[in-house]
């Protein structure tokens, strides 16, 4: 019997977007999600999806989002700058 989860894909949690409350902000300053994500021309779920850090957008998207919202990459991704902060102090100890 094949497993429920494998057929409709992982079940993604819904937790408070705090990583990446820059997103929000610029985002809401400018527009809804589906606004938004018209200019940038990706789909809403995907808006949604990056600014509540359920997945990360591809570099190309990640610079049209900062182009739209006119600001930059760590503003509206500090989770991953301090993802790859952490790992490279690990490297270099």
């Amino acid at each position: 019997m094949q497993n429920q989860q494998s057929r409709k894909g992982p079940k993604m949690l819904i937790t408070d977007n705090t990583k990446r409350p820059g997103f929000k902000k610029r985002r809401n300053s400018i527009g809804s999600q589906s606004e938004v994500a018209l200019k940038v021309r990706v789909s809403t779920d995907s808006l949604r999806s990056a600014e509540n850090a359920f997945m990360n957008p591809s570099l190309y998207v990640a610079i049209k989002y900062c182009l739209c919202m006119d600001t930059t990459l760590e503003e509206l991704f500090p989770d991953l700058f301090e993802q790859a902060r952490t790992e490279l102090n690990l490297i270099n100890m």
